[in-house]
């Protein structure tokens, strides 16, 4: 592909380096350049348009960062394969680059950079992208049986690729649940060449069949050879709790969130792992980062709130004095900041009021009528036909709160036409 041919998005919250790179980018013969202000609009030109390449500012102001837009495109995949994502920053923090690093970026950029640096880069990434477009293509099309075929007809015909296509292909085998093969693939690449890839990917491999006494020798191993792999934290850590080593697993998890801190799903992680434990303080703590990096994040959950609430009532019952009069202060504004952030959703509306008031009742209030009043408002305004396990929930609570006939009528709900 030609840089002329090139669909380009740039994302940045200053209009003027919008503006320069895109001067750079005509002065490269690339035509169709659309711009992006902050998260959302990229997020909504990506689901709206397919683009060749995106360059993304890392710090977008207090809105969806560059790390949290490639969290969602990787995660919703919204950009073909053999499209390039580069994160440009004016940074250079380890959390910066350590958070990005998790989702895969194809290269940085650092302000400032001159035009000759960015055709550098971009040129780079497109000679990459070729030599795999074809088992690309079939990937997309989610025909994986045909580029896993295609990936062995690369390594036969081009042995000196044999690296960047095994990993392709360990990648395949392992999205279609093939972990024994991918275990075999990675441990012949390991054979020849000791690849932190390599290694990381056999572990994963490992663990999916069971194998965890074998899986954690190796993330040790890896560890201790590449301490900043943060993944290979995250799966020791689930080794742990997998072998209910739960003291183990918040260690681990901590380990890695000292690395990078911004990802959401290794807060969660750590959080369960204290919970465990009864660690409140770091379960707390864990939770309420959760909660705040949700804010902007594909992975957001209602959950988030909910567990922080409970683990905010043990805390002060364990604690008790003035840590439980500030601990329990959170909880009303917890709920509140959960209802402004889901303000159109009466679902998880109405499940928010009940959750309130089971720990309302927990806390000693007899009287949670009023949380009841204000769940069934919004169930009232919810015609469709809810989560099978929100429902299930909901009853719960319900009946929790002592409300059974609201329990039964709730049951009794079906589908609006």
């Amino acid at each position: 592909m030609q840089l002329s041919d090139l669909q380009v998005l740039v994302v940045d919250d200053f209009a003027d380096f919008r503006q320069a790179i895109r001067r750079m980018l005509e002065q490269l013969g690339v035509a169709s350049i659309d711009q992006a202000s902050d998260g959302e609009k990229a997020i909504s030109l990506l689901q709206k348009k397919r683009y060749d390449l995106v360059l993304s500012d890392y710090n977008l102001g207090d809105n969806k960062d560059g790390q949290q837009i490639l969290e969602e495109v990787r995660h919703k995949q919204l950009l073909p394969h053999n499209s390039i994502y580069l994160m440009v920053t004016a940074e250079n923090t380890s959390e910066m680059v350590m958070g990005a690093l998790e989702y895969q970026p194809d290269g940085y950029l650092t302000k400032p950079f001159s035009k000759d640096a960015l055709h550098l880069r971009v040129t780079r990434s497109l000679k990459r992208k070729q030599v795999l477009c074809a088992i690309d293509q079939a990937l997309d099309q989610q025909n994986y049986s045909k580029a896993i075929a295609l990936c062995d007809e690369l390594i036969a015909s081009k042995p000196a690729l044999a690296p960047m296509v095994h990993k392709t292909k360990g990648q395949v085998l392992y999205l279609l649940g093939e972990y024994q093969k991918a275990a075999d693939l990675y441990q012949m690449v390991l054979q020849e060449k000791p690849l932190p890839w390599a290694t990381l990917g056999l572990a994963r491999s490992l663990f999916q069949l069971q194998q965890y006494e074998e899986a954690e020798k190796i993330l040790r191993k890896t560890i201790a050879q590449y301490p900043r792999m943060v993944e290979s934290y995250d799966w020791l850590g689930k080794i742990h709790m997998a072998c209910e080593n739960y003291e183990d697993a918040q260690k681990v998890f901590q380990s890695g969130i000292q690395i990078s801190p911004k990802a959401i799903l290794r807060q969660r992680m750590l959080a369960e792992a204290a919970e465990r434990n009864e660690d409140w303080q770091v379960a707390d703590r864990a939770w309420k980062r959760a909660v705040q990096l949700g804010v902007h994040s594909v992975h957001r959950s209602p959950d988030d709130y909910y567990r922080r609430a409970w683990v905010l009532v043990s805390r002060s019952q364990v604690e008790g004095g003035l840590n439980m009069v500030r601990g329990l202060a959170d909880v009303p504004k917890l709920f509140r900041d959960l209802r402004k952030i889901y303000s159109g959703f009466h679902d998880i509306q109405a499940q928010a009021w009940l959750v309130e008031g089971l720990v309302e009742q927990e806390l000693g209030n007899t009287d949670c009528s009023d949380f009841v009043r204000r769940a069934e408002q919004h169930l009232i305004h919810y015609e469709a036909e809810l989560n099978p396990d929100l429902k299930a929930s909901m009853v719960e609570a319900f009946r929790g709160l002592g409300f059974d006939d609201q329990a039964d009528a709730l049951l009794k709900k079906t589908q609006v036409a």
